[in-house]
């Protein structure tokens, strides 16, 4: 990677982009501070966002919302959901036996038998938890249940930018590297699936004989976090970036390099979804020790989550989009908490128009599912079905055709979108901070960095061979116990 690397320094960079010397002013100018980020982040609700990330009022967006429009997911008998026809699910399970047939015969890199093998190893292995916390008397070392079944004490009292803190510190040493608040109102209600969840007097939440979850009123927080997926352990799954490169007939495959999602790129999501439940497991035990409440209400999308929180903007794609981390983000994960805490605000990055000009997870995606569309729409444009069932309205943004996303078996078998997004783009160059830095402030410049994009191929397909010959020593994409992090 090292050759696609920049030399060009900070200063000579943005005296290109023609406003070095004011930035370069602004930065000397602060001796008191070690940096804008913390010069900037005194009155901030996330100190972990970058200087040139602004937040918003709550509830402002850069995909504004209609509340008089907007509604939960399943309002009134929606189904909000895509359902694929049975003889093309059959025909996709049989081409995925074909493939895998196919790659562990020819011994396929990155879909031979210990690919396989890789991500295979890499599933399932996460807790059960229930949507009301794990018990606190399960799992106690040498099975001493003296906590809290034997010890009393009151709950633990901080107010609320404390007991935020505390949770990012938690959520952190968990696995989690950011972490957000919204507050529950009438608004965010409709966060969560209607007719499922409800709030009200009960004292402790339940759920019902018609299966509605029973939410206590005092529960008035969610506490939002990101599952975070390892975005170079994707990279070897990838396929050929060219538009319309990669096959969604797997029948009969000649050319591996034509195939999204490789075995051994797709471990990367196969650990994400282990992990999360892991984290959620820890985080809600965490709460219930502290003397808290905490639930995991049904909430079939997760993005609004991270947008309304400002740990992301959504994408053209319709993923959280995050300045930090791009959509190497594997989902938004969630806890509903009587716990007080101070809401974070949503953020505005310059991430929403800069996909307005990108349109790079659109050029290679197979199924034609993500709009090249310009701009927002409250409409929808094309053939993407609005009032018909798989798209919310009520927002102003992008919308996906999802049928054709799923008949190719996704969210499993494809990783173009995510692979191609500029924001993933690792921050070993410092010429990457200052892209998204740009970006943010002025969007003059999204055309030719979407252009570097797909000339430097910062999201194109890895090499078998590079993963499993790698240098163990160096390199630094695995997640290893026992140790801290390094990096982003």
């Amino acid at each position: 990677m090292s050759k696609f690397h920049s030399t060009v320094s900070r200063r000579d960079f943005i005296k290109v982009l023609g406003f070095g010397a004011g930035l370069g002013t602004a930065m000397a100018a602060t001796p008191v501070f070690h940096d804008l980020d913390e010069l900037t982040n005194i009155a901030r609700t996330n100190p972990l966002n970058k200087w040139w990330v602004k937040e918003n009022d709550y509830e402002e967006l850069t995909t504004p919302v209609d509340w008089n429009i907007f509604q939960a997911v399943g309002y009134q008998g929606r189904a909000n959901t895509v359902s694929v026809k049975s003889e093309v699910s059959a025909k996709y399970n049989e081409d995925t036996r074909a493939l895998y047939q196919y790659g562990i015969d020819n011994k396929v890199p990155g879909l031979s038998l210990r690919d396989m093998a890789l991500s295979f190893g890499a599933r399932g292995c996460s807790p059960s938890v229930p949507w009301d916390g794990p018990a606190l008397t399960l799992g106690n070392i040498g099975n001493n249940s003296t906590f809290p079944g034997k010890v009393t004490y009151s709950p633990w009292q901080g107010n609320t930018e404390d007991n935020l803190k505390m949770c990012r510190a938690a959520l952190h040493y968990y696995g989690s590297p950011r972490v957000g608040v919204i507050e529950v109102n009438e608004h965010t209600k409709r966060l969560f699936n209607w007719g499922k969840v409800i709030w009200d007097s009960s004292s402790v939440g339940n759920i019902d004989k018609s299966g509605v979850q029973h939410v206590p009123e005092s529960c008035r927080w969610i506490l939002v976090y990101v599952v975070k997926q390892e975005a170079m352990q994707n990279l070897f799954g990838t396929g050929e970036m060219e538009a319309g490169g990669v096959l969604n007939d797997y029948a009969g495959v000649t050319n591996p390099n034509k195939i999204s999602n490789k075995s051994l790129g797709g471990a990367s999501s196969s650990r994400a979804y282990a992990e999360g439940p892991a984290i959620q497991y820890r985080i809600m035990r965490f709460i219930k020790a502290l003397g808290y409440q905490a639930y995991d209400p049904t909430a079939t999308a997760n993005v609004p989550f991270g947008v309304f929180s400002g740990l992301a903007e959504e994408s053209r794609s319709g993923q959280s989009l995050s300045p930090d981390y791009g959509i190497f983000l594997r989902y938004m994960r969630i806890v509903v908490t009587d716990l007080p805490l101070i809401p974070t605000k949503p953020i505005n990055a310059g991430l929403t128009e800069f996909c307005k000009v990108c349109k790079r997870c659109a050029e290679v995606c197979p199924s034609g599912g993500i709009t090249q569309a310009d701009d927002t729409s409250w409409e929808g444009t094309g053939p993407w079905p609005v009032n018909g069932g798989n798209n919310r309205i009520g927002f102003k943004g992008w919308f996906l055709n999802w049928q054709t996303c799923a008949d190719m078996g996704n969210p499993w078998n494809c990783t173009q979108c995510q692979s191609a997004c500029p924001f993933n783009s690792l921050t070993d160059a410092s010429v990457h901070s200052i892209i998204r830095a740009t970006a943010a402030i002025t969007p003059v410049f999204n055309s030719f960095f979407a252009t570097m994009e797909r000339n430097f191929g910062y999201g194109k397909m890895r090499s078998a061979d590079e993963w499993w010959d790698r240098d163990l020593a160096s390199w630094k994409h695995d997640s290893l116990f026992g140790f801290g992090t390094a990096g982003w």
